[in-house]
């Protein structure tokens, strides 16, 4: 057994952890569904975050420090506390992924928690206010979808590269050399490219099977964009690592992440194959 999951498990009950998560992710779409976009006030200039943002990373960061005191926290909206460092346990999370396109009408955004100890995710939701729903995942128990249909488990598909679906990162775009890996992706598959949502709600459309394939780099995005995601997407049966195939790090000094590859496994190792050789011959 890992050891951060005994831990885990021996220190914490990770049922009782999960549902004080899940409460918050409902409580949390019910505030984003009950707003109007047209009332939600920009309150900065340098990027786009609205009083709704501070609204539900206030009731997150409220009741995780009230519940788990002991426990580090890093958010997008809140100034980084450097001393989550020096914590076995840390919650990581945005309290809306994606406010550009929830500002716009445009659908796709999300609210992200994942929990690590040791840098080790063990626990990872992410509400669809849209969908009404919440996608959750335990290190070692399966990914899951709570809606109003019930509670039922999710797998990413086996979609092979010719097949699959791929989503696409406005990011992405201003790096010249993702043309390239498109080109050859392209050149094996004839799917159009699903623009929609930040990056919470592409991880959760892979590991619902909705979609297969993603490629991340340009702009960096950050822990708090990912951290739920992550786990998530690997109890759904789907892979996430670097372009040289690492898994990723959590809680980590600098949050930024950037060069990441997210599918449904079956597509991993060919797509990281491109990547190589592009970069080889480049």
């Amino acid at each position: 057994m890992n050891n951060s999951l005994k831990k885990f498990n021996d220190r914490e009950d990770k049922d009782e952890i999960l549902s004080a998560v899940l409460e918050l992710l409902k409580q949390a779409n019910s505030i984003i569904n009950s707003c109007s976009r047209k009332a939600c006030k920009t309150l900065s200039s340098e990027k786009i975050v609205t009083e709704l943002d501070y609204e539900i990373n206030k009731l997150i960061t409220d009741i995780l420090h009230d519940k788990y005191p002991d426990f580090g926290l890093l958010s997008e909206e809140t100034e980084d506390d450097l001393s989550r460092l020096t914590k076995d346990k840390v919650f990581i999370f945005d309290p809306l992924d994606g406010t550009d396109r929830f500002l716009k009408g445009e659908g796709g955004f999300s609210v992200n928690i994942g929990l690590v100890i040791n840098n080790v995710l063990v626990l990872g939701a992410i509400a669809l206010p849209e969908e009404n729903s919440i996608i959750f995942a335990v290190q070692g128990d399966g990914a899951y979808v709570a809606d109003d249909k019930g509670q039922r488990r999710i797998n990413s598909s086996n979609r092979s590269l010719e097949q699959c679906f791929i989503t696409l990162s406005d990011s992405s775009m201003i790096n010249t050399n993702f043309f390239k890996i498109r080109k050859a992706l392209e050149s094996v598959n004839k799917n159009p490219w699903s623009p929609k949502g930040a990056a919470g709600y592409k991880l959760a459309q892979i590991a619902k099977g909705n979609q297969d394939l993603w490629i991340r780099m340009g702009k960096p995005c950050h822990e708090w964009d990912i951290c739920a995601g992550d786990i998530i997407i690997k109890e759904a049966g789907g892979k996430i690592t670097d372009f040289k195939g690492k898994e990723l790090l959590y809680n980590q000094r600098d949050s930024e992440k950037n060069n990441i590859l997210v599918t449904n496994s079956i597509v991993h190792q060919s797509v990281l194959d491109i990547i190589k050789n592009l970069s080889e011959n480049s």
